[in-house]
């Protein structure tokens, strides 16, 4: 008796093969290779554990800052106001009683701005993974097949607030690498006095020279490969900074902005 589903699917039923079976035509998956885990993990849970790191990272980082100190080599006024002043006022709280002293100030000075800036540009650097996801993967219409609405909701704020964080600490950091450039500058000036002064205190002007050039290019960030002037804020950029982002960019510029302060930059 024949199938009586048969004419329903169009399909006749065809006898049983002997043997082995042929393989079937078709795309062949046996060889893809395996899935990572990090490919199983939800975008936005992925983006929460890695600002997490970025916290715990500038957590110590944090701890470095106030160890160094930086605050205390900040000199008085800046620009040509500082340079006035230098002329006018006999004391500077900074000046040492020797040209070893300057020296060894000077050397201090660039201790630790190379302590500070090391570590910053590896923040910086995660900075732009949490970012650069931020704006390709988490918008308004992220969802969480494990997730209720509202709880995506506060996750992406938490999200917005640990990036605005993050900026924060790289704004404070850039402070602190400038204290320290101005602090530089001002003993540089300083050390001039030694110049061909004879005895003990004789700085050679070829000496001065390439203490200079080694210190522009530590403090123009190119001794480290990095722009840290890029997390500058104006006043403007305080009141209206917006979870990491400059203020009136949108945020393809400024991750086109902050990938360029982490490049390689020619000496």
């Amino acid at each position: 008796m024949s199938n009586p589903y048969e004419s329903a699917f169009g399909e006749e039923q065809q006898p049983a093969k002997q043997g082995v079976d042929k393989p079937k035509e078709g795309l062949d998956f046996s060889n893809l290779p395996p899935l990572e885990e990090s490919d199983l993990t939800p975008a936005l849970d992925e983006l929460l554990a890695r600002c997490e790191a970025f916290t715990q990272e500038a957590t110590t980082f944090g701890q470095l800052l106030s160890r160094l100190r930086v605050v205390d080599h900040q000199v008085r006024g800046t620009g040509k106001q500082h340079w006035l002043k230098l002329l006018i006022e006999i004391e500077d709280k900074h000046q040492q009683p020797s040209l070893a002293g300057e020296r060894k100030y000077f050397r201090l000075l660039q201790d630790k701005f190379s302590a500070i800036i090391v570590p910053m540009k590896a923040l910086a650097e995660q900075h732009l993974v949490c970012l650069k996801q931020f704006h390709d993967e988490i918008d308004e219409n992220y969802y969480a097949p494990n997730k209720t609405d509202l709880e995506v909701k506060r996750e992406i704020e938490r999200v917005k607030g640990d990036l605005l964080l993050q900026r924060q600490i790289l704004h404070d950091a850039q402070r602190a690498l400038v204290i320290l450039k101005d602090a530089l500058a001002a003993t540089e000036y300083r050390l001039n006095s030694y110049i061909n002064a004879g005895g003990e205190n004789n700085l050679a002007t070829a000496e001065l020279v390439l203490m200079k050039k080694d210190r522009q290019q530590l403090t123009d960030g190119i001794t480290h490969n990095f722009n840290y002037t890029f997390f500058a804020l104006n006043l403007l950029d305080k009141a209206s900074l917006k979870f990491g982002l400059v203020p009136q960019k949108t945020t393809a510029q400024y991750l086109s902005g902050l990938s360029l302060a982490l490049e390689s930059r020619e000496l």
